[in-house]
């Protein structure tokens, strides 16, 4: 809830994103394998995201920057146990700077 889908305002992977400004706004990502990364965006109207990993907290990630970065690896963790694994990533606010709140998912590389 709270996500749009279909967005083709960027360069992203597979034609189109997924993105959201709403506070508390989840997109969860279930994969089997032994690391992740998600590849959003980055710019002057991008926010910042809550980003979780099989449901404990590993930190927030400020998606702002002055200039436009599509396709930018937002975060990226290796060395899990194989297995399932979920990612949870959640709009949380904006950078002071930031023109909006956008929080874009583009991609998952999933390492298996």
């Amino acid at each position: 809830m709270g996500w749009t889908q279909g967005d083709t305002s960027g360069t992203w992977s597979g034609g189109t994103a997924r993105l959201s400004t709403t506070p508390g706004a989840q997109a969860n990502f279930t994969f089997t394998g032994t690391g992740i990364s998600w590849i959003g965006a980055r710019g002057p109207q991008c926010g910042i995201a809550r980003i979780f990993l099989d449901g404990a907290f590993v930190e927030d990630f400020d998606t702002y920057s002055q200039t436009e970065g599509p396709q930018h690896t937002d975060f990226s963790r290796s060395g899990l146990a194989a297995g399932t694994h979920t990612l949870t990533i959640q709009v949380i606010g904006k950078n002071p700077l930031a023109t909006d709140a956008w929080i874009l998912v583009d991609a998952f590389d999933v390492t298996p």
